[in-house]
């Protein structure tokens, strides 16, 4: 018997993930100030902790109370690992969407034109489609750089 998928865990994962990435290094893992709320982790991404350093694991013992605890561990120079992936979550779905869009530039215009054009009127020479695809990427490339 099959085990049927919840499509509502994916989505409840998905929207975690982007309200994560969206406001994590400003809600969640910043600087403790006066002026904000205590954050979840005490600690931005590029901060050092000086007495935490040479790759700290999360059960060695810490120089610090329990809110200042490092609970992924630090890396060789003291930086804490959860505020690194809180800020390494916001990348990653940059990457992610940004390739998307990219997909989605690309695939949706020749998608629409071998659905209007079908398989007769489309024909080509390989090396005019080559040369078009060239132009086309030097084209955006010049457009970036101009405006």
């Amino acid at each position: 018997m099959k085990k049927i998928i919840n499509p509502k865990k994916g989505l409840f994962w998905s929207l975690l993930l982007l309200i994560i990435a969206a406001f994590g290094s400003q809600w969640l893992a910043h600087e403790p100030r006066p002026d904000r709320f205590m954050p979840l982790i005490p600690y931005a991404s590029n901060t050092q902790d000086t007495a935490n350093t040479d790759y700290k694991s999360p059960f060695d013992t810490q120089n610090q109370g329990i809110y200042y605890r490092h609970w992924f561990g630090t890396d060789k120079i003291g930086r804490d690992i959860a505020a690194g992936v809180l800020q390494g979550t916001r990348s990653a779905l940059a990457v992610g969407f940004g390739g998307m869009l990219l997909a989605l530039l690309i695939g949706l215009p020749l998608g629409l034109a071998t659905g209007f054009y079908g398989d007769d009127r489309l024909k080509m020479p390989i090396y005019r489609f080559i040369l078009r695809g060239v132009f086309f990427v030097l084209f955006i490339f010049y457009i970036y750089i101009f405006i």
